[in-house]
């Protein structure tokens, strides 16, 4: 196998046995899991393991073709998209991060989490909080997070939460839809002026502030800073200020 080339993916973030596999799928163009490992040197056994990574990844996938599986790699130009996506994705929060970094007291802590699936653990987090602060659009994440919306609405209407989170929401069809089930359950919610809308969604709890991006791509930023939850929340009660009531909710 070409030395540069595997280089130049592990260099990208990829491992040994990872590299050499892609490499072997571009050269084959597609192969079963005998002819891939007869390529690398590898065993069977670990071939089918790193072929797993990769097609978590999304840098190889299965053809589907016969009995025997047979899998091909991602176009280069997918990792090469993949690592710009996370780079501009990091760029877009870096000014946030540095003004924290440059604090002289205790410095925060971060997590970056992309895709559906983390950012649901994210929110799975929050609901397990006594209280909470949302800046959201009920509209927006149906969109690109249904399952998560009716989890959390269906929580409100069958669960009984025992706490007071506060709510502050677009003023659009399904969010006032969603202010029904949170007020009916003990939540205080107000909408945000109409034509507000919002492409990230806020969330405070606890200690901490989750930033989530709801659009394409799918991240949420988690920090840990008092400063900066105390910061956040003092915004929130201008913006709880200036936003519309909901009959039923309670002042604060």
């Amino acid at each position: 196998m070409d030395t540069s080339l595997l280089r130049t993916l592990t260099d990208f973030g990829l491992n040994d046995k990872e590299a050499k596999v892609y490499l072997a799928l571009l050269e084959l163009g597609d192969g079963n899991v005998t002819q891939i490992a007869a390529k690398t040197g590898l065993k069977r056994a670990i071939t089918y393991i790193v072929l797993e990574r990769l097609m978590e990844q999304g840098y190889a996938s299965r053809t589907g073709r016969g009995k025997v599986l047979r899998f091909t790699a991602a176009d280069p130009l997918r990792l090469f998209t993949s690592e710009q996506t996370r780079l501009t994705n990091f760029k877009f929060m870096l000014p946030l991060m540095r003004s924290l970094y440059n604090t002289p007291k205790a410095k925060p802590r971060f997590n970056y989490f992309e895709g559906k699936e983390a950012i649901l653990t994210v929110y799975s987090e929050i609901s397990r909080y006594p209280t909470a602060k949302f800046i959201s659009s009920i509209d927006r994440l149906n969109s690109f997070v249904p399952e998560e919306v009716e989890r959390w609405l269906t929580e409100y209407q069958n669960e009984n939460k025992d706490h007071e989170s506060m709510h502050l929401l677009t003023d659009t069809p399904a969010d006032q839809s969603a202010v029904k089930t949170l007020v009916r359950n003990g939540q205080q919610v107000r909408l945000m002026p109409k034509g507000v809308m919002l492409d990230m969604d806020f969330s405070i709890y606890g200690e901490k502030v989750a930033i989530t991006s709801i659009g394409d791509p799918l991240f949420v930023v988690v920090i840990e800073s008092q400063a900066l939850a105390n910061s956040i929340t003092a915004l929130f009660s201008l913006l709880w200020q200036t936003a519309r009531p909901v009959r039923g909710t309670t002042k604060k």
